[in-house]
C-alpha cells in the first residue's frame, strides 16, 4: 500500500448527530484531529494550572 492510497481515503466525521456526515480527505482529517487534540492538550494544562489535584480532591488556585 502506497502512501498515496491512504490520501486518496474519505473518512466521514460525524461532528453534530442531527447535521449530515463531514466528508473529508484523508489529509484533512489527520489535520484536523492533530489540531483538536493540540487545542485539547492546551486546554487540559490551563485547567490543570487553575484547578491542581491535592490528596483531598480538586482545589481551586486563586
Amino acid at each position: 500500500m502506497s502512501s498515496d492510497a491512504v490520501n486518496d481515503s474519505i473518512y466521514v466525521v460525524e461532528a453534530v448527530p442531527h447535521l449530515q456526515p463531514i466528508r473529508l480527505p484523508a489529509e484533512a482529517f489527520q489535520r484536523l484531529h492533530r489540531v483538536n487534540s493540540q487545542r485539547l492538550d492546551a486546554f487540559v494544562a490551563a485547567h490543570l494550572e487553575r484547578f491542581p489535584q491535592q490528596a483531598g480532591g480538586w482545589v481551586r488556585k486563586r
